[in-house]
């Protein structure tokens, strides 16, 4: 019953995020998807429809159907000559005998009802008031339901469109980006951060080791300044140690060095905690019995606070994935720059949101994944 329970919840959410993006589609999408003709006999022609929603050129260029979901509806009729010097104008004349001519390359053919869509033969005439190109169009109106209406709405809208190119194209190495990038800036920095928060707890004063003083202070000074630094800004400073060190500053691979940088402080803050949460009746047995601090640290104190650790490097993972995504501001890969190339600079609102729906779906697998193995390696709910 429990994953039953589970199931639903995960179907309700994939339904709501796919019901929140196709509103946020409509509400912030405003073109329509004109329809470019093929060129024939030296010109070519766009039909725009305004409002209302037209199906997308393809199926033109097969059938010769143009079809709208509104019943009210203005089909803008536009010429173009290969010979861009040359002035041309359009002429249409409908399946019911009407005839209207434009002086100039566009014309209007407006449909107020179901009888007004009917076939098209549209010209195209030269400056010699020559024909130059011919086409014969089919305009159909189809009733639709509010479902399928909105699909038409969406599927013919060109912002959409664009939002499932990139979708299609750049989307997936984008979620393959942030995803490595994330695990391998984590490793790192728990290899880093995971020594440093032995050191603070085993090195301090009433530790099973202690360390100079002055090491302790200098330690703490760092981590805490690491820390305190912005992580839009420490991408800045750390610039010159990316170049030195992966040879470039911008891409997907600099960004690993900024984020080990701004994590590792945070991963030995956490290791700290953790050890810490150890009952020193267990660490005093140990001494008890004659254990080095290597032995201590490596056979009690890690072994004990694995439970712990992976909860909070759960916490350090997601995090480091927050930083990858805004590495995107400075040039760096990833969902975060598809966020903000796209969402951000190109007024595409609806790829942002897919970033973030995506960013959001890899820190819940994070979550879910670590918080289990912490489940399962915790003695006490054994």
């Amino acid at each position: 019953m429990d994953r039953r329970a589970k199931a639903y919840k995960a179907l309700f959410f994939i339904f709501s995020v796919l019901l929140i993006f196709s509103s946020l589609s409509v509400c912030f999408s405003f073109a329509e998807g004109p329809v470019v003709v093929d060129d024939k006999n030296g010109a070519a022609i766009l039909i725009k429809g305004i409002p209302g929603t037209i199906e997308d050129g393809k199926e033109l260029k097969d059938s010769g159907t143009l079809t709208s979901m509104t019943l009210e509806n203005e089909f803008l009729i536009q010429a173009f000559s290969q010979n861009p010097l040359e002035k041309v104008r359009v002429r249409y004349k409908t399946g019911g005998g009407k005839q209207e001519e434009s002086p100039a390359d566009r014309i209007s053919y407006i449909c107020r009802r179901e009888e007004d869509y009917t076939s098209l033969d549209i010209e195209v005439f030269n400056s010699k008031n020559e024909i130059v190109a011919s086409y014969h169009v089919q305009l159909e109106f189809r009733e639709a339901g509010f479902f399928k209406r909105l699909y038409w709405k969406i599927a013919g809208n060109e912002t959409v469109r664009e939002v499932l190119e990139v979708l299609k194209t750049q989307m997936p190495f984008a979620v393959w980006e942030t995803f490595y990038v994330t695990i391998l800036s984590s490793l790192i920095s728990f290899l880093i951060g995971l020594p440093l928060g032995v050191m603070l707890v085993a090195g301090d004063k009433n530790g099973i080791h202690p360390l100079p003083k002055w090491l302790m202070a200098a330690l703490n000074v760092l981590i805490n300044l690491l820390r305190s630094i912005p992580f839009l800004i420490l991408m800045i400073l750390v610039i010159p140690v990316s170049r030195a060190i992966v040879g470039t500053s911008v891409g997907t691979v600099a960004t690993i060095v900024p984020l080990v940088f701004a994590a590792f402080p945070f991963v030995a803050r956490l290791v700290e905690s953790s050890l810490r949460e150890i009952n020193p009746n267990v660490i005093e047995a140990a001494q008890s019995m004659g254990a080095s601090p290597f032995q201590i640290i490596a056979k009690v104190m890690i072994p004990e606070s694995v439970p712990s650790l992976i909860s909070n490097m759960t916490i350090a993972l997601t995090t480091i994935l927050g930083y990858s995504a805004m590495s995107g501001a400075i040039g760096g890969g990833g969902l975060g720059q598809i966020a903000i190339n796209y969402g951000y600079y190109r007024y595409m609102f609806p790829t942002m949101v897919v970033a973030v729906v995506l960013l959001v779906l890899l820190v819940q697998i994070f979550q879910s994944i670590g918080t289990r193995f912490a489940k399962k390696l915790d003695k006490r709910l054994k």
